[in-house]
């Protein structure tokens, strides 16, 4: 699990600014993340860096240094359980057979 964030061009309903919270091995959005980030009070300084701290912290998993422990425990429950070695058996395949694909395609144009 690596989470990665992205800052949206459009406001929350509460008219603050809206971000993205995935996973940067298996593609999973996040959704909760941001309330978890805008109770962390981090946002005081530097959106960008404060992020940044943020997605570390959850990274390293040292997310307990700007929320207590109940609500760290809480927030570990809401993020997926990916692991970035293995490798999805279909997604696998699917490449192979677009690679093949693509290599008789240009192997056409080729002639």
């Amino acid at each position: 699990m690596k989470i990665i964030h992205k800052i949206e061009p459009w406001l929350t309903n509460s008219g603050k600014k809206a971000i993205t919270f995935t996973c940067e091995h298996c593609g999973t959005w996040c959704y909760q993340l941001d309330s978890y980030f805008y109770a962390t009070n981090l946002n005081k300084v530097d959106l960008e860096e404060a992020l940044n701290t943020f997605a570390e912290s959850i990274n390293s998993k040292t997310i307990t240094d700007f929320l207590p422990p109940k609500t760290a425990k809480k927030l570990q429950l809401t993020l997926c359980n990916c692991i970035e070695n293995v490798v999805d058996i279909e997604t696998a395949k699917a490449r192979q057979r677009a690679k093949i694909i693509l290599e008789k395609g240009l192997a056409i144009l080729g002639q």
